[in-house]
């Protein structure tokens, strides 16, 4: 699937937008921000979701969602985690980005929001590439400010043939994204199909679903799409804190593939059935919850953290972006049968690395 036309649907960072679509040699993605007016979008959201279910009904664009489930955090599918609600429970390793956070952030909202803005407005592109991107957010009443809200991402079988599922949610007209991608999708047109009485399109590479609540779902596997159809509670089973930026989990499955797929794990390692995280920018701080299966086993994990957090120290190569001091803040404690890990993100870093952003972003400009 030619990803840099669509930058599929905006994937994890807004500098992504520009300097992905922009460059000729890379197929990345992008993503945005939600409206600041969080009860303006939640009274449309409503709309949205009861237009969407009679849509689907008339039109079999999609299957009508169930009612929203509330989220770890205080999110809930109808607001800012229509993503999250699709991904399934089983996944082995999943991750969710936060975007309307991200992007409400004072450090990105400064300068980065800024040459966003710019860049897409530009009214005379040099690249036909990126004047086509901006004729298919036009045709698609995409809103890089407004659309979109969350991205979940969903890995199984690890270590085997692993399958990937991206999610992308938002506030998205259904019935909007499928005929522009077609519209604009150039010598590689990407063949109708349908998955769990969805209709869609797809290629050797992917297929790309717009649900009944406009959110997207993308995947290399049809059957592996299907499960992306239904909301439900998948993001409480895996326990991913939706209200921070980016939140993870690791199932024991997964953490038993990872393990299997390298050299022999210590038995303290080996003994986590469950790992999950989060970071929170507007705190400063990272947390990562580590679950065994009894205390004993916590003992043992906590002291080989200890000892393997001093042998990083020793061997630690610099603090370009507050890494040293990250590890130096990061600490360890037990809670049952768990261990709880803390690090305070060190000041500066994420300015440091919006500064970065910027720079790329107005490269990028000055190409466009």
């Amino acid at each position: 699937m030619k990803t840099k036309n669509i930058c599929i649907a905006l994937f994890i960072s807004a500098g992504l937008i520009a300097t992905g679509c922009g460059d000729k040699k890379s197929e990345s993605s992008s993503d945005a921000k939600k409206d600041d007016k969080k009860s303006e979008s939640k009274k449309d959201d409503k709309k949205s979701d009861a237009k969407s279910s009679a849509e689907a009904k008339t039109a079999g664009s999609g299957t009508a969602a169930p009612t929203p489930a509330a989220a770890p955090g205080g999110a809930t599918a109808s607001g800012d985690a229509k993503a999250a609600a699709h991904l399934p429970g089983d996944c082995e390793v999943a991750v969710h980005f936060q975007i309307s956070k991200l992007i409400a952030n004072p450090a990105l909202q400064k300068e980065v929001v800024p040459l966003m803005d710019e860049i897409l407005a530009n009214p005379k592109p040099k690249e036909k590439d990126f004047a086509d991107f901006q004729a298919f957010m036009k045709d698609a009443s995409l809103d890089w400010k407004k659309s979109f809200s969350d991205v979940g991402v969903c890995v199984s079988n690890i270590g085997k043939d692993a399958q990937w599922a991206l999610t992308v949610g938002g506030d998205m007209k259904p019935d909007t994204i499928l005929p522009a991608l077609q519209k604009h999708e150039g010598k590689s047109k990407l063949e109708p199909i349908e998955v769990a009485g969805v209709k869609g399109l797809g290629d050797k590479k992917g297929s790309i679903l717009q649900l009944s609540d406009g959110t997207l779902a993308l995947s290399e596997n049809k059957d592996f799409l299907a499960k992306l159809v239904p909301t439900g509670d998948g993001a409480q089973k895996l326990k991913l804190d939706l209200g921070k930026e980016l939140s993870f989990a690791v199932s024991e499955a997964g953490m038993k593939a990872a393990f299997a797929s390298g050299k022999k794990a210590p038995d303290e390692l080996a003994a986590i059935q469950h790992a999950e995280g989060s970071i929170d920018l507007g705190s400063g701080k990272a947390v990562v919850r580590l679950a065994t299966g009894s205390a004993e086993a916590a003992k043992k994990l906590d002291a080989l953290l200890t000892l393997m957090k001093s042998q990083f120290e020793k061997q630690a190569a610099g603090n370009q972006f507050g890494e040293g001091d990250a590890l130096k803040s990061t600490t360890s404690k037990i809670e049952g049968n768990d261990v709880l890990i803390e690090s305070a993100l060190p000041a500066g870093t994420l300015d440091k690395a919006v500064a970065a952003l910027a720079e790329q972003l107005k490269k990028s400009k000055a190409k466009m």
